[in-house]
């Protein structure tokens, strides 16, 4: 039997010894090698070549998600499932967007876990069944709420905007949707990225990732 050799990313030390724990525990895995930030999940992929790796989002310097495109340009057979403590549901989806085979709460049980690194493996992609039930519940499958912070940072119409924003509307859609203009629509996402100090949409998630967990 060819064993399905795995490599784990995570900047918690006890979870990468607790997974390969896990893994080892069966003759079909074999887990290659454990990193705890970007530099050595690059590494480990070019070095031990492993068919699956599991990958944490929130690393020190590179994060997981911007490390996914780069390994999946790189390496398009290798299959990543990502493992996140976020609940925000447009999180998941931009992971599932940027390549990944599979995603995971950091809560998953430990047997669907394992059925899922060998669904990958047969090119199947895997939901974690908790993340699913989520985005089954919205016919959009993208979350309605901010985290906390964002809920005293911003004005009501702010809020309102960015949510629209997170959920992928242009202005002139927003525009359409909340009865107002494009220019007013422009001013408040000028006012929302000046608030969160970003320059684009794209640098709102990690920050919205960070505030959620």
């Amino acid at each position: 039997m060819k064993q399905i050799r795995i490599a784990i990313i995570d900047d918690h030390r006890i979870v990468t010894q607790a997974l390969s724990g896990l893994f080892n525990q069966y003759k079909d895995f074999k887990v290659v090698g454990t990193g705890y930030d970007g530099k050595s999940a690059l590494e480990l992929v070019v070095n031990r070549k492993p068919h699956v790796l599991i990958l944490d989002l929130q690393l020190p310097g590179i994060s997981g998600s911007e490390l996914l495109p780069i390994l999946k340009k790189a390496y398009p057979e290798l299959h990543v499932i990502v493992l996140t403590a976020t609940q925000i549901k447009q999180t998941w989806q931009k992971v599932l967007a940027l390549g990944a085979n599979g995603i995971a709460l950091k809560s998953v049980a430990s047997e669907e876990l394992v059925e899922g690194v060998r669904q990958v493996m047969l090119n199947k992609m895997f939901i974690d069944p908790a993340i699913q039930a989520e985005l089954s519940q919205q016919d959009s499958g993208v979350y309605l709420t901010l985290p906390d912070h964002l809920n005293h940072t911003l004005t009501r119409r702010e809020r309102e905007i960015l949510l629209l924003v997170l959920n992928d509307l242009t202005s002139k859609q927003i525009a359409d949707k909340l009865g107002i203009s494009d220019r007013t629509v422009s001013k408040h996402r000028e006012n929302i990225y000046h608030k969160l100090g970003v320059n684009s949409s794209d640098d709102i998630f990690p920050i919205i990732q960070q505030l959620s967990l």
